[in-house]
């Protein structure tokens, strides 16, 4: 978890005032401030010039790098119209193709997910059949049959 600039500087404040650990975390806790322990002794020991902040980082993906995105991608092209890809065959050709991969098939599942997010790849859209009620009859209108395995339809003579 990040914390602001301003609870980092607080808990910084603390630090110079010369208050040991756990008696500036117990002061914050008494003054209302709800932070857990491993996080505030995180930014206790940091130094000044290391804190970054709220940054959001970039996520890297192992699969991005240029041999492994046009494979994916055209394999999952060839595969559109199918109602389910199953991911761990598509794992299985990369593996025969490039030989040892750069992660496994779980960190595949959760690339070809981030490429739907992004817009790179959409599935086909599937029409779903609709229902079509159909009226029913008055009775005596429509045939009903019991079958019955005891009765014998052909007697034997």
């Amino acid at each position: 978890m990040a914390l602001k600039k301003r609870m980092f500087e607080k808990i910084q404040l603390l630090k110079r005032m010369g208050l040991p650990p756990m008696e500036a975390y117990n002061r914050l806790r008494r003054d209302g401030t709800a932070i857990s322990k491993p996080t505030f002794l995180k930014y206790y020991h940091m130094a000044s010039d290391q804190y970054q902040g709220t940054k959001n980082y970039e996520k890297h993906h192992v699969f991005d790098g240029e041999p492994y995105q046009t494979a994916i991608l055209t394999m999952l092209e060839a595969t559109r119209k199918r109602k389910k890809v199953c991911v761990s065959s598509l794992y299985d050709v990369l593996r025969d193709k490039f030989g040892e991969l750069p992660g496994s098939e779980q960190t595949l599942r959760k690339y070809i997910k981030h490429l739907k997010g992004v817009g790179a790849f959409s599935e086909e859209v599937r029409h779903t059949r609709t229902y079509c009620p159909v009226p029913t009859q008055a009775a005596g209108q429509k045939l009903q049959i019991m079958m019955r395995p005891e009765i014998d339809v052909h007697p034997k003579s």
